[in-house]
């Protein structure tokens, strides 16, 4: 068992000669009143300290004793001589105390210890604490992966028995190669193998087990493409890269995907194949050890090359969303409207190129970032691309506002060998 500082009353400055004194004096002879300087009473306090003055007491054990020593002193902070000095303790089962003021560390816990002379008390508290006799480490025989963590706990036992808090552990890993330790026990898989992991307290050390074994721990999954756009009763393979928090890609992650939108596209859930079934979005979430990444779809009418289609009436600054699916090695594309009433604009995107479709009439093209957009009053107007990029392109009709709503109109796709 352990006794902490005395404490919290201190020696005043102007009585150190009288302590030092007090100590020589102490060495041969039992009296713990504390002599010079002296000065007149009345006692307005008793100050405690140890034989040697300011002694550590972290080193007691059951059945070690401290000397105290009592020193009465008055307003001035000078030592009053001739004070009967009378000593008591708070808890006997934890620090006795005897006429002398002798203390002896019984059993682990606090006690206060009181010095009275001519009136006046001072006291101090004593703590008793066995020391750390065993380390527990759990869990052991663990198995994480590689970039996996595992956290572990350890418990100190006093040599009384008693479970105890507050105690330093230190962590170790005798195999760091393998893995590591955090200074609060987490545990970091590093390449397969075993390692032993240790807690120290007082000197006494606990282990435990952890294997490191299999892939690492999936910490980010990306899907690509992010933002796919397809034209309804089309089919596209989606990709998913799992990868660990070093960044390392985890080529045999298990993926399961799921569409938050199977009205509008379903997904294969081993696969990532998806199929798009109407006008919409859906979110597409591709996951792999619980953490999950996502694609923003959107699917839109197809249109087919040479085939003339009129939309449903487009509310003033509302949009029309149509596809169009544009083969390798195609030399030309052309989109056009022609008819119906209002003012039309066409917004027309390579493939990969986001749109913001926003309900506002954009000032330029480049305000949507879209490839082609003619801006011509009325419904008649063309966007011709030469060599266009194969994939899926994206067209927008817009109503312009102050024309009010576009009725009529037809809009065809060209696509030419």
């Amino acid at each position: 068992m352990q006794l902490s500082r005395l404490a919290p009353r201190n020696w005043r400055s102007r009585s150190l000669a009288a302590l030092l004194a007090a100590t020589v004096l102490l060495a041969g002879a039992c009296d713990t009143e504390l002599p010079a300087p002296e000065g007149a009473g009345p006692v307005v306090d008793v100050l405690i300290n140890t034989v040697p003055l300011n002694l550590t007491l972290e080193d007691l054990i059951p059945g070690t004793t401290r000397q105290l020593l009592a020193g009465p002193v008055n307003e001035a902070g000078l030592f009053v001589p001739g004070q009967t000095v009378t000593w008591s303790t708070s808890n006997a089962g934890v620090v006795s105390i005897d006429n002398n003021g002798l203390a002896t560390a019984v059993a682990g816990g606090t006690a206060t210890i009181s010095a009275t002379a001519g009136g006046a008390t001072g006291t101090t508290t004593m703590e008793v604490r066995f020391p750390v006799g065993t380390v527990t480490v759990t869990p052991t025989g663990q198995t994480i992966r590689r970039e996996g963590a595992l956290q572990l706990s350890a418990e100190t036992i006093d040599q009384g028995g008693a479970t105890v808090t507050g105690r330093v552990v230190t962590w170790a890993s005798l195999s760091p190669d393998v893995a590591t330790v955090s200074a609060t026990g987490l545990v970091s898989g590093v390449t397969d193998g075993d390692a032993i992991i240790t807690a120290t307290s007082e000197g006494v050390s606990g282990q435990a087990t952890v294997t490191v074994f299999g892939s690492p721990v999936v910490a980010t999954v990306t899907v690509s493409p992010a933002a796919p756009f397809m034209a309804i009763g089309t089919q596209q393979t989606l990709t998913a890269t799992a990868s660990a928090g070093s960044g390392t890609v985890i080529s045999d992650a298990v993926i399961a995907w799921t569409s938050s939108n199977p009205a509008v596209a379903t997904v294969d859930p081993a696969t990532g194949v998806v199929d798009v079934l109407a006008a919409g979005t859906a979110t597409i979430t591709a996951t792999a050890d619980g953490i999950s990444g996502t694609a923003a779809l959107r699917g839109a009418p197809g249109l087919t090359s040479g085939v003339a289609v009129t939309p449903p009436t487009i509310a003033a600054t509302e949009f029309a969303i149509y596809a169009v699916v544009v083969p390798a090695g195609k030399t030309s594309l052309s989109i056009a409207t022609t008819g119906g009433s209002g003012d039309v604009d066409i917004y027309v995107y390579a493939p990969g190129v986001a749109s913001s479709a926003v309900n506002v009439n954009p000032a330029a093209a480049a305000f949507t970032g879209s490839t082609c957009a003619p801006f011509n009053s009325g419904n008649d107007e063309t966007c011709n691309l030469a060599n266009p990029a194969a994939g899926v392109w994206r067209v927008n009709l817009f109503a312009w506002g102050p024309a009010g709503a576009v009725t009529g109109t037809t809009l065809t796709a060209t696509v030419l060998p």
